[in-house]
């Protein structure tokens, strides 16, 4: 699954100064530049780079919530060399873990499909934008054809929810 949160709006007139453009331009990219790191997971220390990336892997940060991360990142970076492992309640772990097994297995054609196609891509640069192509043609005429056969062998409504439940599968799905 993909999520994009684009963060508030850098208003650029409120950098811009008809006297110099120049230095409009440096603050512009500075609020811009520091808008977005509260976005990532943002790690300056180059020199920490592998140790604090290392810590945040063993304690089970959730990269996807950057805010949380940068919490973290910035406790190892004042000194705190043992970390809180983040983690759920053991029940929910299960849950989770049954749920991961079950979307592996249903999404196993479309993602061989991505598999063999990406063995073929010779460009770096090009793995991301064939894996979204993949995503948006491949997954979707896949679950279609899942909720026709539901509902051919069920019911229009099974159908349908098969399809509904489905669109969200992908979200539990970690390589």
């Amino acid at each position: 699954g993909v999520g994009i949160d684009f963060g508030p709006p850098v208003v650029a007139n409120e950098y811009f100064d008809i006297n110099d453009e120049h230095k409009s331009a440096l603050k512009l990219t500075e609020a811009v530049s520091s808008e977005m790191k509260k976005l990532i997971t943002n790690i300056e220390d180059n020199e920490k780079y592998d140790e604090i990336i290392s810590l945040l892997h063993s304690s089970g940060a959730n990269f996807l919530d950057p805010v949380e991360t940068n919490q973290v990142v910035e406790k190892i970076r004042s000194g705190g060399k043992s970390v809180p492992k983040i983690s759920a309640t053991v029940s929910v772990n299960y849950l989770f873990g049954a749920l991961y097994s079950v979307v592996r297995i249903i999404n196993f054609p479309p993602i061989s499909v991505w598999k063999s196609i990406s063995r073929k891509v010779k460009d770096p640069v090009m793995v991301g934008t064939v894996k979204f192509a993949i995503g948006i043609t491949v997954f979707p005429i896949y679950y279609l054809l899942l909720s026709i056969i539901a509902s051919i062998y069920f019911s229009f409504w099974i159908g349908i929810l098969t399809l509904f439940m489905l669109s969200f599968s992908m979200v539990l799905y970690r390589p």
